[in-house]
């Protein structure tokens, strides 16, 4: 599949050599994703770049060709995806002794928010100062991600995805999804 994306001219990517790290970690046909393609040949650039399977890589490039690029206001566009994680040989957020994380093979991309050209940000935390184009983008975010990731985790998951958001491949029993990510406004949180 590697081979297929790098040629499909939807992604930057650069072919990397197989990862195997510990404790069942690693990816057997990694890339580092640099930016995805718009269908126009802008380029969304990944910041900073992020290792990940070749699947995954093809997934968030559908979402945001497809999704999220139209959404944008006529005269701006996409430019950058922010705070990007991918890759990382660790446990389900970081808790000793928790099952692999998703990160651990490369099939999991952590991300805060969206950048335009123009500089328009859209966070993937709410704000109180949020414009209602930042929120209609936001709610957008969410409908599409969670019909096209099996795991969509963002504020209000949980307290370890409270400034981002998690999108990942996981096989489920059923193809079940598993979608938790609150939109709405902004909301105190407490942090211990």
């Amino acid at each position: 599949m590697r081979a297929q994306v790098l040629v499909g001219a939807h992604v930057v990517a650069t072919a990397l050599p197989p990862i195997n790290d510990k404790g069942g970690c690693g990816i057997a046909a990694p890339l580092r994703l640099e930016a995805i393609a718009l269908t126009d040949d802008a380029k969304v650039t990944l910041m900073p770049a992020a290792i990940m399977r070749a699947s995954l890589a093809s997934a968030l490039a559908a979402w945001v060709r497809d999704d999220l690029a139209p959404a944008i206001a006529p005269g701006d566009r996409l430019a950058s995806i922010e705070g990007t994680g991918a890759y990382e040989c660790r446990s389900r957020d970081r808790i000793t002794g928790a099952k692999l994380s998703e990160h651990a093979t490369g099939n999991a991309l952590d991300l805060d928010a969206f950048r335009t050209e123009n500089g328009k940000l859209f966070a993937v935390a709410s704000s109180k100062d949020d414009s209602n184009e930042v929120k209609t983008f936001r709610a957008l975010m969410k409908k599409t991600a969670c019909l096209r990731f099996a795991t969509v985790l963002g504020p209000g998951a949980d307290l370890y995805h409270e400034g981002h958001l998690h999108i990942d491949l996981a096989v489920r029993r059923n193809n079940m999804h598993l979608c938790q990510w609150d939109v709405g406004d902004a909301r105190l949180i407490r942090r211990p």
